[in-house]
């Protein structure tokens, strides 16, 4: 509903962990992946900061208005972890962080309360996070190796004495329909119990 919200910045060791808008004072029961309109759960970086705007006010702006107001606060960015300001007048109805680290894809979160409404949106920069990854091993077969999506983050090749014989990280990768492939083609097999070592990425947790 329109109102004035608070908006909250965690950040440790002069880098930002999180940015909160806070909707409601109602604690958050459950968390579920705010959806962009192009079907993804995470907004993109490549300027090294995350903006939250209020819609009506940023379609009502011009492009020049809004590169302006930009490069006026980004620089704000390098001494404090956000900055606030207005679109269209005096009224502040942006706020700019800087992104965690830097540029990438970060996860959006909407926290709902007990009632269903919604009481705050959370873009977290994981940085306080860890990767979990899951390693199994299978028989090693010659040929190309294929995978699809980007859960597969390591692939490698170890004899039975658990040797390394190939690290994929080394090939290059070709993408087709989706479909990223790796191909290896040793002088001289491997040798018979050899096994394929396959490290996926299964999401990740807070520390």
């Amino acid at each position: 509903m329109p109102g004035t919200y608070a908006v909250e910045v965690a950040a440790a060791a002069d880098v930002t962990d999180a940015l909160r808008l806070l909707l409601s004072e109602a604690p958050a029961v459950s968390w579920h992946p705010a959806e962009f309109t192009d079907g993804t759960h995470g907004v993109g970086v490549d300027a090294g900061n995350v903006a939250l705007l209020d819609v009506g006010s940023l379609v009502e702006c011009q492009a020049q208005r809004i590169e302006a107001v930009f490069q006026e606060h980004v620089e704000r960015l390098m001494e404090t972890p956000g900055t606030m300001f207005g679109l269209t007048g005096e009224v502040v109805d942006a706020v700019m962080v800087s992104s965690g680290y830097g540029d990438g894809t970060y996860p959006c979160y909407w926290g709902l309360a007990a009632d269903g409404s919604l009481t705050s949106l959370v873009v977290d920069f994981r940085v306080l996070a860890e990767k979990i990854l899951r390693t199994s091993r299978v028989p090693f077969q010659p040929g190309p190796v294929s995978s699809r999506g980007e859960d597969i983050t390591g692939l490698r090749v170890l004899a039975p004495d658990g040797a390394l014989l190939l690290d994929a990280d080394y090939l290059g990768t070709f993408i087709t329909g989706g479909i990223s492939s790796k191909t290896w083609n040793p002088d001289a097999l491997p040798p018979p119990g050899s096994v394929l070592e396959v490290t996926e990425y299964l999401g990740y947790r807070h520390i």
